[in-house]
């Protein structure tokens, strides 16, 4: 059975270091405490998943030290833990791969995805492995114009040659229509999983309470 590296980008949840949009309108506590909710949910749908799939975790961490993170990473169940560092999504998601690639052999199939769903269950991550069998991206589309999540497999990774998402506007509306775009530039058909809402702003608390 092929193994499937599942990258979970997350931000420390410590208040004024996380979800600002949300610290807006109810306060920076207040919103590092949704943070750690949706973070522990994200590694919790992970971990349900690892036990039917043959599956290795990777914290990508942002907000903290090195030492700091790796206690966050052993405690989470990680089987590796590093500093996202410095750079937009893109950077950090490249970064976060090479680091990967010159740790070991890579594996045939690499998904990265955030801390921002709270309606993530283990058949997403499942359906996304399926997906890369067949196809080199899969994309999962969010509300906002953006994804949530990021399969990568095939020819990207032997070796990452091709990093087809550079100049993206990250953290714009725009995000997923320019990933689609730059994909099909460089000769590749993404699959799109179900589109889902992000929890970003205090207007997208209402289907998570219900």
């Amino acid at each position: 059975m092929s193994r499937t590296s599942i990258v979970v980008m997350a931000r420390w949840p410590a208040p004024g270091r996380c979800k600002l949009r949300l610290a807006d309108s109810l306060g920076f506590v207040t919103a590092a405490k949704v943070q750690k909710r949706l973070t522990a949910h994200t590694l919790s749908v992970v971990s349900k998943a690892r036990q039917r799939s043959s599956i290795k975790l990777h914290l990508a961490v942002n907000g903290l030290g090195p030492l700091a993170a790796a206690r966050w990473g052993a405690s989470s169940g990680a089987d590796q833990t590093w500093l996202q560092g410095c750079g937009n999504l893109g950077t950090c998601m490249r970064r976060v791969l090479l680091k990967l690639q010159r740790g070991a052999k890579l594996d045939p199939q690499v998904i990265l995805i955030g801390t921002d769903l709270p309606s993530l269950v283990e058949a997403d991550l499942e359906e996304a492995i399926r997906a890369l069998h067949h196809r080199s991206i899969v994309l999962g589309p969010s509300a906002d114009g953006g994804y949530w999540l990021l399969g990568l497999g095939g020819d990207l990774l032997r070796p990452l040659a091709i990093w087809p998402f550079a100049s993206i506007p990250w953290g714009t509306d725009a995000v997923l229509e320019a990933m689609l775009r730059r994909a099909y530039q460089v000769g590749l058909k993404p699959v799109l999983l179900s589109g889902r809402q992000d929890l970003d702003r205090v207007t997208d608390l209402a289907s998570w309470l219900r």
